[in-house]
C-alpha cells in the first residue's frame, strides 16, 4: 500500500524534501501534500517550509525549488 511505503520512506530518510518524495513515488506535489496532510494535522509529521525563496534557482520553473525546500520529518514522539 502506497501510504505505508510513504511512511516508511519518511522515517528512513529524516528531513526528506517534497521533491524527493514526488520523484520516489511518481506523484505531483499536490498529490504528495494531500497524502501527507493528515499526518501533519495529527502531529505525526513535521513540515518545514521556507519563509521566502531566494530567486537564484536555475530550474526551468519555480516549482522544483519550492518542492526541494519543503521538508518533512517523522515526529518520533
Amino acid at each position: 500500500m502506497l501510504i505505508l511505503e510513504l511512511k516508511k520512506y519518511i522515517i528512513e530518510h529524516p528531513r526528506v524534501s517534497l521533491l524527493e518524495i514526488t520523484k520516489k513515488f511518481n506523484l505531483s506535489g499536490e498529490q504528495a501534500r494531500n497524502m501527507l496532510e493528515p499526518w501533519v494535522e495529527r502531529g505525526k509529521l513535521d513540515r518545514f517550509k521556507p519563509t521566502r525563496i531566494c530567486g537564484g534557482c536555475k530550474c526551468v520553473n519555480d516549482e522544483c525549488l519550492v518542492l526541494s525546500m519543503e521538508l518533512y520529518t517523522w515526529n518520533k514522539v
